[in-house]
């Protein structure tokens, strides 16, 4: 950007610069506050507080789908009067609750990974605002949004930053803060300050419509519900009874089809 006259506009381009740059850090520190801490920690606390019960009942349930379309083929062979093939109807079952399985197992991880979570020792109180605050300086001097003309090193010492913000590591972002050189990098890719001011604004805009469209959606829109214990009780309880009764109707199923296993050609004579 080519050096400019001190006039009453331009001062108020770089005001107006230096206000959206420091909105923009912080909408930035937002937008990866909710994303690495406040989302795995939502995450977690919903999944073992409601999402296993609801993992319990979809095994269930998708067991009792299985039973139903064992039992078909089972009756397939009664109605033609043939030997009942099992290995050909436990082939086919396999193939008909494939997709089941794989997102069973899908849930199951998230469930470990979410037990895993809630077992880590977090930060405390001064050290958390440590490492935001830390965050929040690096983001103003390396952020790819606020300067588009970074270094591929800078780039790389920013995300071993972001990094390091995602796992609560303050130890490695204090040694990544004492290694910056503490001045502003100016960018040089605009051919105005004007155009510059156009840029942070469409930045600034850009990331509070992301952030309005995080807090939207799962797992932000439970906020209230998990700050509510009556609210998860009720939940609970009201999972734990369609358990039971989906539990019965998968053993009366399974004595259903135990009892079909045992035809033989001929009893229809």
């Amino acid at each position: 950007m080519n050096e400019l006259v001190l006039t009453p506009e331009n001062e108020r381009l770089r005001n107006l610069k230096e206000s959206y740059r420091s909105i923009i850090a912080r909408l930035l520190t937002q937008k990866e506050q909710l994303l690495s801490v406040e989302e795995p920690n939502l995450n977690a606390a919903y999944l073992t507080s409601i999402g296993s019960l609801q993992y319990d009942l979809v095994v269930i349930k998708t067991d009792i789908a299985k039973l139903k379309l064992e039992t078909n083929l089972i009756r397939s062979y009664i109605n033609q009067n043939k030997a009942i093939e099992f290995k050909q109807i436990e082939d086919e079952l396999k193939t008909a609750t494939m997709a089941y399985q794989k997102e069973l197992e899908s849930k199951a991880e998230e469930l470990r990974q979410a037990r895993e979570w809630m077992n880590l020792s977090p930060l405390s109180a001064v050290d958390n605002a440590e490492l935001k605050r830390l965050y929040h300086l690096i983001v103003k001097q390396l952020h790819p949004d606020l300067h588009p003309d970074l270094s591929e090193n800078e780039r790389t010492v920013f995300f071993k930053a972001q990094r390091c913000y995602k796992l609560g590591d303050l130890e490695g972002m204090r040694m990544i803060f004492a290694q910056l050189d503490q001045h502003e990098i100016s960018s040089n890719i605009f051919e105005s300050l004007d155009d510059e001011v156009n840029y942070l604004k469409k930045t600034m805009e850009k990331l509070t419509q992301e952030i309005e469209h995080i807090n939207q959606r799962f797992p932000f829109t439970k906020r209230e519900f998990l700050n509510n214990p009556t609210a998860i009780a009720e939940k609970q309880a009201e999972l734990k009874a369609a358990i039971e009764q989906a539990g019965k109707e998968r053993n009366e199923y399974q004595q259903y089809v135990n009892a079909l296993k045992l035809w033989k050609p001929g009893l229809l004579n």
